[in-house]
C-alpha cells in the first residue's frame, strides 16, 4: 500500500544529484535577485549534504516561448469560449487584460500552426527528458519572483521551482 502523501514528503531523501543551470529557458536575460536567491539553494542543498553541479540542458532554446505562446493562445480562446456564469464569451472588461490580449492572439493561430507547436513541444520534452535522464533533480530560475522556501526541497518531483 502507499505511505500517505504527508508520510512521504517528511521522508529522508538521502542524497540526491541535483543539476542547477543560471540560463533561463528561452535563453533571456536573468535578473540579478534571481541568480543570487538560485545560488542560495544550491548552497542550502549542498550543506544539506546533496550533491549540486552546474548543467545545462541543449534544448531548443528558441522555440520554448513561441511554442509555449502558440498553446497558450489557443488555449485561452477556447477556456473563454463559454462564460461560465453568463453563458455566452465574456467582453474585454470581463477579464485580465492579459487574458484577453493572449485570446487574441490565439483568434490568429491556425490548426497547423497548433499541431505544429504540439510537435515542438514534444520535441522539447525528449530534449528536456533527456537531461533529466542523466539527473535527478533540477533547479530552474523562475523569473516571477525570487522567493522560494526551504520545504520545497522535499518535494518529490523532478523539477523544483522555487517561486
Amino acid at each position: 500500500m502507499r505511505a500517505d502523501r504527508g508520510e512521504e514528503a517528511g521522508a529522508d531523501p538521502g542524497v540526491l544529484r541535483i543539476a542547477y543551470t543560471t540560463l533561463a529557458p528561452d535563453g533571456a536575460p536573468v535578473e540579478a535577485e534571481s541568480l543570487k536567491t538560485l545560488m542560495e539553494a544550491v548552497t542550502l542543498c549542498a550543506d544539506l549534504g546533496h550533491r549540486v553541479e552546474p548543467a545545462d540542458p541543449e534544448i531548443d532554446r528558441s522555440a520554448v516561448v513561441p511554442t509555449f505562446l502558440t498553446i497558450a493562445a489557443a488555449n485561452t480562446v477556447v477556456n473563454l469560449a463559454g462564460h461560465p456564469t453568463a453563458g455566452r464569451p465574456p467582453r474585454s472588461d470581463e477579464v485580465e487584460r492579459v487574458t484577453w490580449a493572449t485570446a487574441r492572439m490565439g483568434d490568429r493561430v491556425t490548426g497547423a500552426d497548433y499541431v505544429r507547436a504540439i510537435h515542438t513541444a514534444h520535441r522539447l520534452g525528449r530534449q528536456i527528458g533527456e537531461a533529466h535522464r542523466r539527473k535527478l533533480r533540477w533547479f530552474e530560475i523562475c523569473e516571477a519572483s525570487s522567493r522560494w522556501r526551504h520545504d520545497n526541497l522535499r518535494d518529490q518531483g523532478r523539477t523544483m521551482r522555487y517561486c
